[in-house]
């Protein structure tokens, strides 16, 4: 691997950011984008499972992992057993990638600024990593009860 090729050197910042065993600090939620399109994977798969009588979206899961599915969609860090998607390598760019690259030496951060990879910002960093997807989350949460719950009924 190339480490002066800012773009080789960033997915390694990624990879070593997910494996340590200290990374909550960037580890949190996936885009909207993300989310959605592994939500939609996910139903479609004949590994997805209602494993509770509540009707709520909280009460999938799926068969292959066992996760509990909307915890493991909705996470940067996660992937599918089974590779229908991945890790949300560009939602951890947006989020968290500005604020990790001003934590690292200078002589590496250099490499992502002369690249135009990062951009000095002048904003609070703990605005940066404070991104909230709880409403996004949430709103697809109330689409999917939605769904189903009109499934439920043309079926009745």
């Amino acid at each position: 691997m190339d480490f002066n090729d800012p773009i080789n050197l960033r997915r390694f910042c990624f990879e070593m950011v997910r494996a340590s065993d200290e990374n909550e600090q960037w580890s949190d939620k996936c885009s909207f984008e993300a989310l959605k399109s592994r939500l939609d994977i996910c139903t479609a798969c004949e590994h997805f499972r209602d494993v509770g009588s509540d009707q709520s979206y909280k009460s999938v899961s799926c068969a292959k992992c066992e996760c509990k599915l909307l915890s493991k969609v909705s996470s940067i860090d996660e992937s599918c057993p089974i590779d229908k998607w991945g890790y949300d390598v560009e939602g951890w760019y947006k989020q968290f990638f500005g604020v990790y690259v001003r934590e690292i030496p200078e002589e590496y951060s250099k490499i992502f600024y002369d690249a135009g990879m990062v951009t000095e910002i002048e904003e609070d960093e703990d605005e940066l990593i404070e991104t909230d997807t709880t409403n996004e989350t949430e709103t697809i949460e109330d689409e999917l009860n939605e769904d189903q719950t009109n499934t439920e009924s043309s079926n009745n």
